[in-house]
């Protein structure tokens, strides 16, 4: 099973691609180092939810739309599992801001 990491930064590498852009210009366009998106799309780094936002505003990525298109092998409870793992190495504050966004989106459904 792949993790969370992993598949967010496949997504954002993904999408840069579509849009023909280099890590270097991601990077500059968000003000980060080149290495860090890097880092990310492999899935070694852990974007703050402040990076995802800019990287997911940069490559027009729409968050509602990702979760319509999840593949059919991720079930509700493998999801479910694999974002407590993520939720347990963030702070209280960014699980307060997740639990807000994710409020968000199970009304607009």
């Amino acid at each position: 099973m792949q993790s969370l990491k992993k598949t967010i930064g496949s997504i954002i590498k993904k999408h840069r691609k579509r849009q023909k852009l280099t890590q270097f210009e991601l990077a500059e366009k968000i003000g980060v180092d080149p290495k860090y998106i890097s880092r990310i799309e492999t899935g070694v780094s852990s974007p703050s939810l402040t990076i995802v936002e800019k990287i997911f505003e940069i490559l027009h990525i729409n968050i509602k739309n990702l979760f319509e298109n999840e593949p059919a092998e991720l079930d509700k409870p493998t999801m479910i599992s694999m974002i407590n793992e993520s939720l347990q190495s963030t702070s209280a504050k960014n699980v307060r801001v997740i639990k807000s966004f994710v409020d968000s989106i199970v009304e607009e459904f």
